[in-house]
C-alpha cells in the first residue's frame, strides 16, 4: 500500500459514541439490578469503575500518539500490581487474586479490542502486545492453580476473553501481520 488509507473521522466517532451509550446504559441496567437484589450497592460499583476506567483508557489512547498497546500492557500489569498491594496492606481475604486481576486483564483486552476496531492503522504491535497479555493470563493462571486448590471462573473467563481477542486481531490484521513478519524476519 503506497498511500495511507484516508479515515472517516466522523464514521468513528459514531462508533465510539454508540459504544459510550451501551457502556451507559449497561452500567444503570447492573446498577438497577444490583438495588433489586441487594440493599447496597457493592458489585455494581466495581462494574461501573471499570467501565469508567476502560473509557478514560480508550479516550487517552485516542489522543496521544504513543505506542497503545504497550501503554494499555504496561497500565495492566501496573494495575495488576497496585490491585494486589491493596489486597496484601487491607487484608481482604485475597480478592485481587480471584476477582482483581481478572477484571484488569479481561478491561485491557476490551480496550485493545475496541482500540483495533477505532484507529485507522492496524499495527502488528497490536498483535504482539495481545500475545504478551495472554501470556500473562497464563502464566497468571498456572500460579493461581499452584496456590489455590482450583481455578477461579473469572479466571477461566478472562483466558477465554484473552484467546478470543487475540483471534480477532489475528483474523481481521492477519494481512498486515503476515508483511510486517516478512519484513521483521525474512520469511
Amino acid at each position: 500500500m503506497l498511500y495511507p488509507q484516508i479515515t472517516n473521522v466522523k464514521k468513528s466517532r459514531e462508533v465510539t459514541n454508540i459504544l459510550m451509550i451501551i457502556s451507559i446504559f449497561l452500567s444503570v441496567v447492573l446498577m438497577a439490578i444490583n438495588l433489586l437484589f441487594s440493599s447496597r450497592l457493592n458489585w455494581s460499583i466495581v462494574v461501573i469503575s471499570s467501565v469508567i476506567y476502560l473509557w478514560f483508557s480508550i479516550i487517552y489512547a485516542l489522543d496521544k500518539s504513543v505506542n497503545l498497546a504497550s501503554y494499555i500492557f504496561f497500565q495492566m500489569i501496573g494495575d495488576s500490581i497496585l490491585i494486589f498491594i491493596i489486597d496484601y496492606f487491607f487484608g481482604f481475604k485475597k480478592w485481587s487474586l480471584s476477582i482483581g486481576i481478572p477484571i484488569v486483564i479481561s478491561v485491557c483486552n476490551v480496550t485493545m479490542l475496541i482500540i483495533t476496531m477505532i484507529k485507522y492503522k492496524k499495527y502488528m504491535k497490536y498483535a504482539i502486545y495481545e500475545i504478551l497479555i495472554i501470556l500473562f493470563s497464563i502464566i497468571y493462571d498456572i500460579i493461581i492453580s499452584i496456590v489455590s486448590v482450583h481455578l477461579p471462573l473469572l479466571n477461566i473467563i478472562t483466558l477465554w476473553v484473552c484467546i478470543t481477542n487475540l483471534s480477532f486481531v489475528l483474523i481481521f490484521n492477519h494481512e498486515v501481520l503476515k508483511v510486517e513478519l516478512e519484513k521483521k524476519f525474512h520469511i
